[in-house]
């Protein structure tokens, strides 16, 4: 059981900040508004196929730009909405202070002290969800020291009775100079990943491109993109859409505003049928929740034991409408389990359905713990069912899951 705190009314995130931000978050909202209230241009003397078909092709070409300059105001006008969504939601995420007792915090410094570190501040606070951060200013006693880190979480989980690891990208080491160094609340939940690709005969770069993001939320981002065609090309529209996803998720834009910019950018290209499947799935290693948002992907799996559970998805790809219609699964995974995205170089390795059955049974019965092993085995099956050809790029991502503290060999 915790020990007792009590929680200040105090809100780290000053007022004024918030203000600020909500102020720019109205701004970004009348803006947005301004290219929507821009007149739409007079075309409707040739609005129906018949009457268009009969105009010049002066004409034509007018509308088709007029109607394009008309379709780029209104997506704008939607990111900038998106954007001011965002400000807003910064504003409101406020964390709040909780205060830790005077005794408490005392056997804490001595503690720390005994260790040859002088402890100047701690700060607890609680985010939105729940879960707890803290922020720990220090530093080494003697002026010439150098004191590793490694092990204080350990002191820190100890007394505050709260599973504390460093928050990526701190200190390891302390010296005489002050610092502050945050921990997060360890998840109940850790992912492991790991991929096997091959790339299309004939061809020097794969169609294909993933990433695997490691938020400091506790939130793990993987998507896998599948460009159209095969070579530079496709590998430009794939890596083009990774690359954005990963840049929109740690600006703080959600997955579903990140997809619909992606398709405008893409839309926005100047080469023709710039296009793109996604597969993007999230993991809160907190709550051990997956969420699946799919665009024109193939079916991916969850493989628990010896069940398997099919995620699919009947939507075009990114790049083909100005709004695209997002396929939306969340489900709830547990220890042990394995998400596994694939690419249609996959599927169209397999024959289609021909061989489908032996590859969804193959995924029921296999035992691989790691990732790695099982992207290999699983790139490998479809190898020796296609007797070595690589007709089109081939990528299978594995993300496994399993409880802190539980290790594999």
């Amino acid at each position: 059981m915790r020990r007792e705190m009590i929680v200040s009314k105090n809100r780290v995130f000053g007022e004024y900040g918030k203000v600020r931000l909500m102020n720019y978050s109205e701004s970004f909202r009348n803006l947005a508004k301004t290219f929507l209230d821009i007149p739409k241009p007079d075309t409707d003397m040739v609005l129906a196929g018949a009457e268009l078909e009969c105009a010049s092709p002066e004409e034509r070409q007018r509308i088709w730009e007029e109607r394009r300059r008309e379709q780029n105001r209104t997506m704008l006008a939607e990111h900038l909405f998106d954007m001011a969504d965002i400000m807003n939601d910064v504003a409101c995420e406020t964390e709040e202070r909780i205060y830790v007792e005077e005794r408490l915090q005392r056997r804490i410094c001595r503690e720390l002290r005994s260790k040859g570190i002088l402890m100047t501040d701690l700060l607890l606070m609680r985010d939105i969800r729940g879960y707890h951060r803290l922020v720990v200013s220090m530093r080494a006693a003697e002026k010439d020291a150098m004191i590793p880190l490694a092990g204080i979480n350990d002191y820190l989980s100890t007394y505050l009775n709260i599973r504390w690891k460093p928050s990526k990208g701190s200190i390891t080491m302390l010296n005489h100079d002050e610092q502050s160094v945050i921990y997060e609340e360890e998840a109940r939940y850790y992912v492991k990943t790991g991929a096997a690709t091959a790339v299309k005969e004939g061809e020097r770069l794969s169609g294909d491109n993933y990433m695997v993001m490691d938020e400091k939320n506790g939130l793990v981002y993987a998507a896998l993109a599948d460009g159209a065609g095969s070579g530079e090309r496709a590998n430009r529209a794939s890596k083009m859409v990774v690359e954005l996803m990963e840049r929109f998720l740690e600006a703080g834009f959600d997955q579903e505003a990140a997809i619909q910019m992606i398709n405008g950018v893409l839309l926005a290209s100047e080469e023709e049928a710039e296009l793109s499947t996604l597969d993007l799935c999230r993991i809160d290693c907190y709550t051990g929740v997956c969420e699946f948002n799919k665009v024109g992907s193939c079916n991916s799996y969850i493989k628990s034991d010896d069940l398997l559970e099919v995620v699919m998805a009947g939507n075009l790809p990114l790049g083909v409408f100005y709004r695209v219609e997002v396929e939306r699964t969340e489900t709830q995974l547990c220890s042990g389990d394995y998400v596994i995205l694939l690419s249609d170089g996959i599927v169209e390795g397999l024959g289609g359905r021909d061989h489908m059955g032996e590859f969804e049974e193959l995924l029921r019965r296999i035992r691989y713990q790691d990732p790695t092993e099982l992207a290999n085995f699983l790139l490998n099956y479809v190898l020796h069912v296609t007797q070595g050809r690589v007709r089109d790029d081939m990528s299978v991502l594995v993300l496994g899951i399993w409880e802190n503290g539980l290790q594999f060999d």
